[in-house]
C-alpha cells in the first residue's frame, strides 16, 4: 500500500479582509475578542489565510520512502532534490519545488492555487492520505481553499474516511480532552520532531521575514515525523486497497509524465502505448501505484 503522510503551513492574508468582515469575525462568538486574538486566528481560518507550504512523505508497504515539499519562496522556481537525514543512519530523498513569489498584491493567491493543484496531483497517486488533526485543520483547510479556487479535489478525499486517515482522531478516540500535540506524542514513541528548527506559531512571522527555506524544512520534517508515527501504528490501523479499483485519470496522467521524464520518450508516444496496452481499463489502482514507485526510484538513480 502506498500511503502519503502530509502536513501544511499557513500564514494570514494581511490584505484580504475588509472592515466589515473584520468586525464580523471580532464580534462572532459569545464575547467580542481583542484585535490580537482575532489576528492570531487569521492563519487558522481557511477564509483568512494562505497555504504557503505543503509537504508529504510516502510510506511504501510500511517502509519510509521519498518526500516532497512544495512551498512559496522569493528564490528560483527550479525543482531540486536532496537527501535529508531524519534519524541515525536513515534518510529520505526529498523533492523541493519552490513557487516563486514576488509578493505583489494578489500574487500569493495565484501561487497558492498552483501549489494546491500540484499537491492534489501528487496525492491522487496515493492509496491513502494520513494527517495529524487533518479532519479539523490540514485536510479541512486544503478542501476549503481548493473550493475557493475552484480546484478539483479527489473524490475519495471527499467521500472516504478510510482514504484520508487522521492519526489524532485515531489516538484520541475522537475525544477533545484526549488530544495531544504531535511533538508530545512523537516523543513518547521515540520519534524526532522539528521543534528545534521552528515553533509552529512563528511560521507567519518567519514567512514575512523571508525565511522560506526554514519553513519548508520545518514542514518537511513534520511530514517525516508523521510518516514514522504512522509506521509504528500501521499494524493497529490496518491497510486494505480494493484489488479491483481502476486507476484514476490523474493517476494515469502522472504515470505518463513520469515515464516520459524517465525515458525521454515524448508524452504523446507514452500515452499511445498505455492506451494500446489497455492499462486504464485492465490495471488496478494498486498496480499503477507500483509502476509509479518503480519509475520514481529509477528517476532517483545517479546518472
Amino acid at each position: 500500500m502506498r500511503v502519503l503522510a502530509f502536513d501544511i503551513e499557513t500564514v494570514p492574508d494581511l490584505n484580504g479582509l475588509n472592515y466589515r468582515d473584520y468586525q464580523y469575525l471580532r464580534s462572532r462568538g459569545a464575547r467580542e475578542r481583542s484585535e490580537e486574538e482575532v489576528t492570531k486566528e487569521f492563519s487558522l481560518n481557511p477564509f483568512t489565510l494562505f497555504i504557503v507550504s505543503v509537504a508529504g512523505t510516502y510510506i511504501h508497504d510500511g517502509d519510509i520512502g521519498e518526500s516532497f515539499v512544495f512551498y512559496m519562496s522569493d528564490l528560483s522556481s527550479e525543482e531540486r532534490e536532496e537527501e535529508v537525514f531524519y534519524a541515525e543512519g536513515r534518510s529520505t530523498r526529498v523533492r523541493y519545488l519552490p513557487f516563486r513569489a514576488d509578493f505583489v498584491e494578489g500574487k500569493l493567491y495565484e501561487l497558492e492555487e498552483e501549489l494546491i493543484a500540484r499537491f492534489w496531483e501528487e496525492a491522487s497517486t496515493a492509496d491513502r492520505l494520513v494527517s495529524f488533526n487533518g479532519y479539523s485543520f490540514d485536510g479541512y483547510v486544503l478542501k476549503l481553499r481548493s473550493m475557493i479556487h475552484g480546484i478539483d479535489i479527489p473524490e475519495r478525499f471527499l467521500r472516504d474516511r478510510e482514504f484520508h486517515f487522521d492519526l489524532l482522531r485515531f489516538l484520541s478516540n475522537g475525544e477533545r480532552e484526549k488530544r495531544y500535540k504531535l511533538d508530545f506524542i512523537c516523543r513518547k514513541f521515540g520519534i524526532y520532531t522539528p521543534k528545534d528548527i521552528l515553533d509552529g506559531s512563528k511560521v507567519p512571522e518567519e514567512f514575512y521575514k523571508g525565511n522560506y527555506d526554514t519553513i519548508a524544512l520545518y514542514n518537511l520534517k513534520d511530514s517525516i515525523a508523521l510518516a514514522q508515527l504512522y509506521q509504528k501504528l500501521r499494524k493497529y490501523i490496518g491497510e486494505e486497497v480494493p484489488e479491483g479499483e481502476l486507476p484514476t485519470e490523474k493517476q494515469l496522467n502522472y504515470l505518463i509524465d513520469l515515464i516520459s521524464g524517465a525515458t525521454g520518450v515524448s508524452r504523446e508516444v507514452v500515452e499511445e502505448i498505455i492506451e494500446e496496452l489497455g492499462i486504464g481499463e485492465s490495471a488496478t489502482k494498486r498496480n499503477v501505484s507500483l509502476i509509479i514507485d518503480i519509475f520514481k526510484r529509477i528517476r532517483e538513480l545517479p546518472l
